[in-house]
């Protein structure tokens, strides 16, 4: 799914996008999946979160 079209798509099913983190292997790879929190009726405000790093199983969470 891209990005830029999931908020279209949300917000035709009266989802407003809050939250938006990226998810990495590594500090300099390249994301290969992004997590989104969406409230139903509520107004619009997107927050982009820090990356989230996967490191041997565990998520670390904001700049490594």
């Amino acid at each position: 799914m891209n990005t830029f079209i999931l908020p279209n798509i949300l917000r035709a099913h009266r989802l407003e996008p809050k939250r938006l983190a990226f998810v990495k292997n590594q500090p300099d790879a390249a994301p290969w999946l992004f997590l989104v929190e969406a409230q139903k009726n509520r107004k619009t405000g997107l927050r982009i979160e820090p990356d989230v790093l996967l490191s041997t199983g565990a998520a670390l969470y904001g700049k490594q």
